[in-house]
């Protein structure tokens, strides 16, 4: 009888060292970050920790015992279920699943790794599994991964080469024009090395200039790019050396540029220059150019300067209040604004005040554009003063034609009416009417 009565404290001990590690454990899985799950056959979650719970906005209490159905859209139920069973059905772990898990509070990404539990006897009894909240990192991978295509559509939009290699010599990145320019394709080109692209004879020259990078930081050199069918252009090569967040030199990147290109860019520029020059100070209209933020004048042509007869350096310390008559400053002003708003293309009968204080009319056409990086109009003056003179002389020549011509039919009229008189006298008298009138 005690020996009974003993076997039961020993068991009630059991119980108690079973359950103490039982606690033991939970407090262990409520102290994990990571969401950790039990799951049954049923796809019943039978144990959880408290970062889950609260993911799902319940208590452990409320979420154990639901299903994977009665607590996420059914959708994603279905896939997180089909996971669940992959791993029970082959017993084998299946790790970093990438994927959205719907939440009260919203939308989380998560890493999950999910195995089998298995009973003392071996057998699968459901799945353990392990979730990280990764919304952080899938967001800086995000940006990540839209910083480096803005990076690479930029090297790819430029129409120098651009390159990037390690301390050995192996190429890391390289844009369009390098690849098109080289005749060499991508597969090629991480296989070659940076003398590959140059002349036997100028090898020396291009390590001196790498070595330099690697001591100075940066280095130049003008030489023949040899292409993939063997033509050489010429090319000014600029590097500069590639450190890590320590400051350690670990490559070199650098541009190059097609000298032929550049001189011919260089050359039409020039034409462009001379022929926009030749244009604009022979030029018999007024051209001036305005800074739209600050209403001071940026270039004024020499017809500009006869008209007002200022120098165009005096121009250059001008504005728009400066070349008009004070009373027309509002209106001036306001047409101006409303030639940038709405783009304008003329305006007329503008009052302008010349350097010597005479007022005359201008008709003026607009232009917006920006140069150097800011915004201005070109306006295009002509000097309307003698046409509007002649266009009142001729408004009172017209009034005074129509004056003339009122009192001419006006004459007309009368004798008419005395015609008609004549002829009713007539008809009394019982004679002819000598008059055609009714």
């Amino acid at each position: 009888m005690v020996q009974v009565d003993k076997s039961k404290e020993d068991l009630l001990e059991e119980i108690k060292i079973l359950q103490h590690l039982s606690e033991q454990q939970q407090a262990i899985l409520d102290a994990s970050p990571a969401m950790i799950f039990y799951k049954d056959k049923e796809n019943r979650f039978i144990r959880v920790n408290d970062a889950i719970a609260r993911a799902n906005g319940m208590s452990k209490k409320e979420m154990e015992g639901k299903t994977g159905w009665d607590i996420y859209p059914q959708e994603a139920a279905n896939r997180y279920w089909q996971d669940d069973k992959e791993v029970m059905i082959s017993g084998k772990p299946k790790l970093n699943i990438i994927e959205e898990m719907m939440t009260p509070s919203g939308i989380m990404w998560v890493s999950t790794d999910k195995i089998p539990y298995r009973d003392p006897k071996g057998e699968i009894i459901g799945i353990i599994g392990f979730t990280l909240d990764i919304t952080a990192q899938k967001k800086m991978d995000e940006e990540m991964k839209r910083v480096h295509s803005l990076q690479i559509n930029t090297l790819n939009a430029i129409d120098d080469i651009f390159y990037a290699f390690d301390k050995n010599g192996k190429f890391l990145l390289w844009n369009e024009t390098f690849r098109k320019v080289t005749g060499y394709s991508d597969a090629e080109l991480s296989l070659m090395r940076p003398t590959d692209f140059f002349a036997q004879e100028d090898h020396r020259r291009i390590a001196a200039v790498i070595e330099k990078i690697w001591q100075e930081g940066s280095g130049q050199v003008t030489v023949n790019l040899v292409l993939k069918d063997k033509t050489q252009v010429p090319y000014e090569f600029n590097g500069t050396a590639l450190k890590d967040s320590a400051g350690n030199i670990i490559g070199l990147s650098g541009t190059g540029r097609n000298l032929v290109e550049h001189r011919k860019m260089v050359e039409q520029l020039k034409r462009s220059e001379l022929w926009f020059k030749t244009l604009f100070n022979g030029a018999s209209e007024g051209i001036l150019v305005v800074d739209i933020q600050t209403k001071k004048f940026s270039y004024a042509n020499p017809a500009m300067c006869r008209m007002f007869g200022y120098t165009q350096e005096e121009f250059s310390k001008l504005g728009i209040v400066d070349i008009h008559p004070k009373e027309y400053l509002d209106h001036v002003v306001a047409e101006f604004e409303a030639q940038v708003r709405e783009d304008r293309i003329v305006v007329v009968d503008i009052p302008c005040l010349s350097k010597d204080r005479k007022m005359f009319y201008a008709q003026i056409k607009t232009a917006v554009l920006t140069l150097d990086g800011r915004a201005c109009t070109v306006g295009f003056f002509t000097d309307i003063t003698e046409r509007k003179k002649l266009e009142k002389e001729l408004q009172e020549k017209v009034a005074n034609l129509e004056k003339l011509n009122n009192s001419m039919i006006g004459r007309e009229l009368r004798v008419i009416d005395i015609k008609k008189e004549v002829n009713k006298l007539c008809r009394e008298l019982g004679k002819p009417e000598p008059y055609g009138v009714g």
